[in-house]
């Protein structure tokens, strides 16, 4: 049975720090927590990677770092343009030395957008980065379909509240 592991979001380098130090096994590292999450500045990604693998003469950490690939706050459907961005927050993510990265992308219609994901997983294998889909999976019309799809084209985890708009009771 795999055993419980513990991630955290956060948004600052101290916030990411405290969270190593609390016994997080991987931070979900954004900007922005009042929109959502958004990508978060090479910089912070930078400061954090060499905190955590003890490059500033702390203790190196086994948290891993994953990265929000997300270009704006409001739906999850995205332009082509916006698409090309996820895609080299991928790759700065990666060259940057994250773990893995969080996005999500769904249609208009309310389906996971399989042509999307399809980039965006094909993008993190390029870096054999890891990948979560994010709470995007909560707006979806049917949350099986959308697993089996994820499934499907490769998607390591799913981050949801349960269809509900918060995880909180």
């Amino acid at each position: 049975r795999p055993s419980m592991k513990l991630e955290v979001c956060v948004d600052t380098i101290l916030s990411a720090r405290r969270a190593a130090e609390g016994g997080a096994d991987r931070i979900e590292l954004c900007s922005s927590l009042k929109h959502g999450g958004l990508t978060p500045s090479p910089g912070v990604v930078a400061t954090i990677n060499e905190i955590f693998k003890g490059k500033r003469g702390e203790k190196p950490t086994r948290c891993s770092i994953f990265v929000m690939v997300r270009p704006r706050p409001g739906d999850f459907t995205y332009s082509e343009e916006e698409v090309v961005s996820m895609c080299s927050d991928i790759d700065y993510a990666a060259s940057l030395g994250a773990d893995g990265v969080v996005f999500g992308a769904l249609t208009r219609g309310g389906k996971v957008d399989e042509g999307v994901t399809a980039r965006l997983v094909a993008k993190c294998k390029e870096h054999s980065l890891g990948m979560t889909f994010h709470r995007a999976i909560d707006l979806v019309h049917d949350w099986r379909e959308a697993l089996t799809l994820l499934s499907k084209l490769g998607v390591d985890r799913v981050l949801t509240a349960g269809q509900e708009s918060s995880a909180f009771v």
